[in-house]
């Protein structure tokens, strides 16, 4: 339960930086568009977990995946694209 509510609060930590990552995008969502289709949808949760776990020295590694910047695709790069799904540049008719 410890392990639980730590990595909540990491979690909470590490999300309000993205806040101010997303404020330089040119809309809401772009940190987290992994694959730059202009949604943030199921193929971008994919492509950060197909990068999970590597730095930019593995041939897995995606930069677009690495949505805090900190050289290291992890659960909270995850998390937040997770958090930002379902959002889109362009409204839904």
């Amino acid at each position: 339960m410890k392990k639980i509510i730590a990595l909540l609060i990491v979690a909470f930590v590490a999300l309000q930086g993205f806040a101010v990552l997303s404020a330089r995008a040119s809309w809401p969502g772009e940190k987290y568009d992994v694959d730059q289709n202009h949604r943030v949808d199921i193929a971008d949760v994919l492509a950060v977990s197909l990068a999970f776990g590597s730095t930019p020295v593995d041939l897995n590694w995606n930069h677009f995946a690495d949505i805090n910047d900190d050289g290291k695709i992890r659960v909270d790069d995850m998390l937040a694209v997770a958090l930002h799904f379902g959002m889109s540049e362009v409204p839904e008719d």
